[in-house]
């Protein structure tokens, strides 16, 4: 199966793909934070990083990052965690207010 992770964190897609035993023979994770991308390349190294969502797309079987890309075909399970600043337990600051995620907790299915 092939996935695209859209704000992938810290890949946890991947590990309940594993853990629900479905074969997962390419992983591309879209992420940008720093201590997220290091915790999932030193768990999982197998998992493509292509970076900024912002920065990717894709066209005709072809997925385009920047200054890489990858054929894929199809990409068989489009997956993603939106930004979740609001939601965590970590962040205590005016969570109903808080810009960086309000309204950005949807993905739309075509």
């Amino acid at each position: 199966m092939k996935v695209l992770s859209l704000f992938d964190g810290i890949s946890c897609g991947y590990v309940a793909l594993q853990r629900a035993g479905i074969p997962v023979t390419s992983y591309f994770a879209s992420e940008i934070k720093p201590f997220a991308i290091k915790c999932s390349q030193e768990n999982n190294p197998e998992i493509i990083h292509i970076g900024d969502i912002k920065k990717v797309h894709f066209w005709r079987g072809t997925l385009y990052t920047e200054g890489r890309h990858y054929y894929l075909g199809e990409i068989d399970l489009v997956i993603g965690g939106s930004p979740c600043q609001n939601f965590s337990v970590a962040r205590t600051s005016n969570k109903k207010n808080n810009r960086r995620t309000r309204g950005r907790a949807k993905l739309v299915v075509l």
